[in-house]
């Protein structure tokens, strides 16, 4: 089974019932299926074979789901990229992923060689004639001929050693996932998706985009995140599911936008990043929409755990494992000898330890980089390099990056709970703690902070002093930076430092 199975069933089940909605586009399933197809056999024309990489340089926009699944319907294995790297980003992934040929934006066209012109041009149609019935045949005949087993994508993970790193995964990989996280997400045919995270990054692709399409949903496509147009499109659009990152929420806290804009909304996600509990209560006392949360990386598809639709949301927790994803712990070194076996949040029964993932969603490797893939993977297991608990319920914690974990003489910190703390602060807009050398105590605790807007100035020390009263002294950050805005990945992750330490081996890198 792969996307293009569940796109297929859709189409044959439901051919009128709209499929992705971008602008003024709206396409039926049976259009999609028929423009997929089309953008398959124009790819096969120029000469791509089964195995061939299709770089996808698109922003969010309706030609992005025709040119994902068109890809993936060659046989081609799709590789999307962020289309806002710079020359020299884009020529790193080039010599590195050696695509056979790149679809961009309609405003670099004319350094594109004739045949490239003429299928972007293709996929930019607005109306293209659609038969029903040739459309699912066309998609029916090349689906026969894929294998579920073959690599489909290679996600790129955006990492912090400045070196591309792709993302092996199957059709079977994805398909599975996305059926999973429906599961999760009570998410059913006819229902509105609103997706407002990067269609590039492996979280926007599988909760915005693949779910809603293996389940019979509607895709709309916001061009980017602006929190007043993201309010009308959804008013506009009535969706019932809107996934983000937490910087997604926090803004819309801060915004003019009003509870009536999103009251069409019946399930919020949150991944990408962990989520604060004060912009989960902000958000929640403003809107009153409930935010559930998951967890993933990249390397599993992405989601590894998400909390159910039909479930109390347990604040901190980050759900029960997907079906089909299996999930194991192993101990880590704590003080000394003794294990690290108690949950922070004070969940009995709980057993913490390094996550290991296995299951149909986790990547066949890294791209050319066996040495990596080696590092992490075992017996069929992925060591994510995250810290977690599992309660006796089997629901998830993640307590941070083991590569991150801030070692102060002996004493492990977890930057999250310094965060948590320093978050409190009514003056604190933003935070990250990460560990500094030190030479006596190995290392200590240091923290950036971003002010909110119209506070007064606030120095470091009475930031030191905040935390001071809520922990205890060797958590204490032994030196504040104030900072004028946050470093964030494209999709608003927090860019820690890593720890000066060795980890003591390589780190999966989340994003």
């Amino acid at each position: 089974m792969t996307l293009i199975d569940l796109l297929l069933q859709q189409a044959k089940l439901r051919p009128h019932s709209p499929a992705v909605i971008y602008g003024d586009a709206r396409l039926t399933y049976a259009e999609l299926a028929w423009r997929a197809a089309q953008c398959a056999i124009s790819l096969m024309e120029l000469g791509i074979r089964p195995g061939d990489r299709v770089a996808v340089s698109l922003g969010n926009c309706a030609e992005f789901v025709i040119a994902y699944y068109g890809s993936m319907a060659a046989g081609a294995i799709v590789v999307p990229l962020n289309p806002h790297l710079r020359p020299a980003e884009r020529v790193a992934m080039s010599v590195h992923f050696e695509p056979a040929l790149e679809l961009k934006a309609d405003s670099e066209l004319e350094e594109s060689a004739d045949g490239e012109r003429a299928l972007l041009r293709r996929l930019l149609e607005a109306s293209a004639a659609c038969d029903i019935q040739e459309a699912a045949d066309g998609l029916e005949r090349l689906a026969a001929e894929l294998d579920g087993d073959a690599t489909a994508a290679i996600l790129v993970t955006s990492g912090s050693t400045g070196e591309p790193k792709g993302v092996m995964l199957s059709g079977k990989a994805l398909a599975s996932n996305a059926l999973g996280m429906a599961d999760e997400a009570g998410a059913r045919p006819g229902q509105v998706h609103l997706a407002t995270l990067p269609l590039f990054h492996s979280f926007g692709a599988t909760v915005s985009m693949n779910m809603p399409l293996a389940s019979g949903g509607c895709c709309v496509v916001a061009p980017q995140f602006i929190p007043e147009a993201v309010a009308a499109l959804a008013q506009q659009t009535k969706p019932s599911i809107w996934a983000a990152v937490p910087a997604m929420f926090a803004a819309m806290v801060e915004s003019r936008v009003q509870p009536s804009d999103l009251k069409s909304i019946r399930m919020c996600i949150s991944g990408g990043a962990p989520l604060a509990q004060r912009v989960r209560k902000a958000f929640e006392e403003k809107f009153g929409l409930t935010i559930y949360e998951g967890y993933g990386l990249t390397e599993a598809s992405p989601v590894v755990s998400a909390s159910r639709y039909d479930e109390p949301v347990r604040p901190g927790r980050v759900g029960k494992p997907l079906r089909g994803v299996r999930v194991r712990i192993e101990p880590l070194p704590y003080h000394g000898d003794s294990p690290l076996s108690a949950d922070p949040l004070g969940h009995q029964g709980a057993e913490c330890g390094e996550l290991l993932v296995a299951g149909d969603g986790v990547m066949q490797g890294y791209y050319r980089r066996p040495d990596l893939t080696h590092a992490v993977m075992q017996d069929g297991w992925l060591r994510t390099g995250d810290v977690a608990c599992v309660d006796s319920e089997g629901r998830l914690s993640i307590l941070g990056r083991a590569c991150y974990v801030i070692n102060v003489g002996g004493f492990k910190v977890y930057p999250d709970e310094v965060e948590a703390v320093l978050l409190d602060h009514p003056c604190v807009a933003d935070a990250m703690a990460f560990g500094i050398p030190h030479p006596v105590r190995g290392e200590v605790v240091a923290a950036l902070v971003q002010l909110k807007p119209g506070c007064d100035p606030v120095s470091s020390a009475e930031i030191v002093r905040h935390a001071r009263h809520r922990l205890v002294s060797y958590k204490v950050p032994a030196r504040v930076t104030v900072v004028a805005s946050m470093p964030r990945s494209a999709t608003g992750k927090l860019m820690r430092p890593r720890s000066h330490r060795d980890s003591g081996g390589t780190p999966v890198d989340k994003e």
